[in-house]
């Protein structure tokens, strides 16, 4: 919005010959408001002769002086302005009259200025009577101007607050004609109806301010905060204080949502979250209507606040997120309604997701309690009316809260997941079976999966066989959907199964298995192989060396002549393809280095170190410790950064093997670092074996 500089639209018209008579009233006012400048001028000069008289001894005689010059000429300005200013009155007024179609907003509202503006000379001149009476006229003009166009008039009402503010806060002085209007302004709209003043104080919270210095974005902020509940009576008070919660907050969702330059978001934040507290500590209810827009903002602020891009902060997203939460909560207290049950699910979901991603100390218990939560109020859903949409949620609850139990590995942890991921299984085949879509293909293809793979791991007679027979039954879902549509998404789903169920396949180690093994080995190359091609991604190379690596494993087990010579051409194929995937994570890190990123960059350079120790050619030894020791600074500046178990894991795996290869080497002082090295190891793993005992631990 362009701020209405009054000042350069009268003198331009005054000075325009075109303009004259119709507008020489402002002609005459301009004169009056040049005069009352001048004599302040003078008063201004004369006070510094005073002071100047004083150090000379002189100062009664020139004061008594110049007193008699200064009453003279403010009389005569009196008498010769009477006129001036009541015909500039009635001129303005008539030029104000609603019913002027062709009057331009902006320049009823610089005449409007311009009144207040003659009052405050007038106040200085000691014309006191006359000063009421332009007052008088200026609240009729603002009266007039909201009946006209009440929205402009708010919002250059609102734009000068903000202009006036940033000018004082930057130590320009002040306009006194802003600071006039501002005055007659506000004295104006606190006797109109609380209706009018609820509209002017929306306007004022929207007033944009991203262009605001963020130094002082706080101030002007509070500034508009105290103008808007100077506006309402004490009864108005929680509806401004969620208005100015909900304004701020929906500014930061906008701020994220638009840039990926660090921007005053965080400033908004806080003053939403400000109000919002100052309305908890004195016991104020937020009515219904506005807390669910208010918990429909927290929620969605939260989801941007844990995307990645540099202005995420995972912390406090987690921190919004509880407050969508109970936001939800009380809503569903208050009225236990279907709909609300259904919104404290979903805030729920996306709280469970950022704990379990932030990986922090406690944050997967709290995930798992948020996760049967979540099941408790899908079931109830369930049970009210079993639509397909409900026992999906449900299903996919049972489902994430199987892989949470699987992650934590707790005692009895495994069997719960394998409980929870059964009953999945079974509710997505009974979808499926009433109604044969993609998505509910998708869902159980990869429901399947992941039940696969807690099986291998519970180690019972049958479970690995049952786990195989699983691994199948994904293939044959995901070969289907792929047939149908053959998707970037459905080819690496196949890809990925291919590749667990070769594993699975060697482990249990049958006749013929391995064989099998291979073959769905060489099938997971493929199909990574012609993604890469088709877009070298990072990603895609990771996926690939990966897959060449575990074949590399199945060719070298089952050691034919044959399998011998393919195993030393994948394990060239797969270094060259790992240092590409080193190349490409850290291209994408110089771009953005965001968390992921350098985990990627470190598994990438771990993984590589460890194939040239494999290799074991002329120079691969130093690269590996090279690379080693990369990934060892990246994965401790990461541990640093935050504790979880998953980095401790990393920090001492890293150690581990940096440690054999500086016993390899076995250099000056490469002992000596290399016991150093595998201590720390030692402490790290004792340490995660110490807060969980878990049989991977123990190994």
């Amino acid at each position: 919005m362009a701020t209405p500089d009054t000042a350069q639209h009268v003198g331009d018209t005054a000075m325009d010959p075109t303009t004259r008579d119709s507008n020489e009233p402002l002609q005459r006012f301009q004169q009056t408001v040049l005069s009352a400048h001048e004599f302040n001028i003078k008063m201004y000069k004369y006070m510094r002769e005073v002071e100047e008289a004083v150090h000379d001894g002189d100062a009664n005689a020139k004061i008594g002086n110049k007193n008699r010059a200064l009453r003279h000429e403010a009389n005569g300005s009196r008498q010769q302005d009477q006129d001036a200013v009541s015909n500039l009155i009635s001129s303005l007024q008539a030029q104000l009259r609603v019913g002027d179609q062709d009057l331009n907003d902006e320049h009823a509202f610089s005449s409007t200025a311009k009144i207040t503006y003659l009052r405050l000379h007038l106040i200085n001149l000691g014309r006191t009577d006359e000063a009421e009476r332009v007052e008088a006229a200026a609240q009729r003009c603002w009266s007039e101007l909201a009946l006209k166009n009440e929205t402009d008039l708010f919002q250059r009402i609102a734009n000068t607050v903000t202009v006036t503010f940033i000018k004082h806060t930057q130590g320009e002085d002040s306009n006194t004609e802003d600071a006039a209007m501002l005055d007659s302004f506000w004295t104006w709209a606190k006797k109109q109806s609380p209706e009018l003043r609820q509209r002017l104080v929306e306007t004022l919270l929207l007033e944009p301010t991203d262009s605001v210095d963020p130094a002082i974005l706080h101030e002007l902020l509070d500034e508009l905060a105290r103008r808007s509940h100077e506006l309402l009576t004490y009864s108005g008070r929680t509806k401004v204080r969620v208005l100015l919660a909900q304004r701020w907050l929906e500014r930061a969702v906008e701020t994220l949502e638009t840039s990926n330059i660090q921007p005053p978001e965080p400033c908004y934040r806080r003053k939403g979250i400000e109000e919002l507290d100052r309305l908890r500590a004195v016991g104020l209810q937020v009515p219904s209507e506005s807390q669910e827009r208010l918990a429909s903002t927290l929620q969605k602020l939260a989801g941007l606040l844990a995307g990645d891009h540099p202005l995420s902060d995972v912390a406090e997203a987690i921190k919004m997120g509880q407050r969508s939460i109970d936001a939800y909560e009380a809503l569903l207290k208050q009225k236990a309604t279907d709909e609300h049950r259904t919104n404290v699910s979903y805030a729920l979901v996306d709280q469970a997701k950022r704990l379990t991603d932030r990986d922090e100390p406690g944050d997967l218990d709290r995930a798992l309690e948020i996760g049967q939560r979540i099941i408790v109020l899908s079931k109830e859903l369930v049970e009210k009316d079993p639509t397909a949409g409900r026992r999906t949620n449900l299903v996919d609850s049972l489902h994430l809260q199987a892989m949470r139990l699987t992650d934590r590995d707790g005692p009895g942890d495994l069997d719960e997941a394998v409980n929870m991921g059964q009953r999945s299984i079974d509710v997505f085949g009974a979808l499926l079976e009433e109604k044969a879509t993609d998505e509910r293909r998708s869902n159980l293809g990869t429901a399947l999966q992941n039940q696969a793979r807690r099986l291998a791991r519970m180690a019972g007679r049958g479970d690995l066989d049952r786990a195989i027979d699983l691994g199948e039954q994904s293939i044959n879902l995901f070969r289907a959907l792929l047939k149908k549509k053959a998707t970037d998404k459905r080819r690496e789903d196949l890809g990925n199964a291919f590749h667990r169920q070769a594993d699975r396949l060697r482990d249990r180690g049958r006749p013929d298995d391995l064989d099998k093994a291979i073959n769905l080995g060489q099938r997971s190359i493929n199909v990574f192989k012609a993604l890469l091609e088709e877009k070298a991604t990072a990603e895609r190379r990771r996926d690939l060396v990966r897959a060449l690596d575990y074949q590399v494993a199945y060719l070298d087990l089952r050691g034919t002549a044959s399998d011998l010579h393919n195993s030393v051409e994948m394990k060239k194929e797969s270094i060259d393809i790992g240092q590409m995937c080193i190349t490409s994570f850290e291209t994408l890190l110089e771009e953005q280095a965001t968390v992921r990123r350098r985990m990627d960059v470190a598994a990438a350079l771990h993984y590589q170190a460890s194939r040239l120790m494999e290799r074991d050619q002329p120079g691969d030894l130093e690269s590996a410790i090279a690379m080693g020791e990369r990934s060892i600074t990246l994965r401790k500046a990461l541990l640093e950064e935050r504790a979880t178990d998953e980095r401790r894991k990393h920090v001492g795996t890293s150690l581990y093997h940096q440690a054999m290869r500086l016993t390899t080497r076995g250099g000056p002082g490469d002992l000596e670092k290399a016991i150093e090295m595998g201590q720390r190891s030692i402490d790290a793993y004792e340490a995660l074996l110490r807060e969980k005992a878990t049989d991977e631990r123990r190994t």
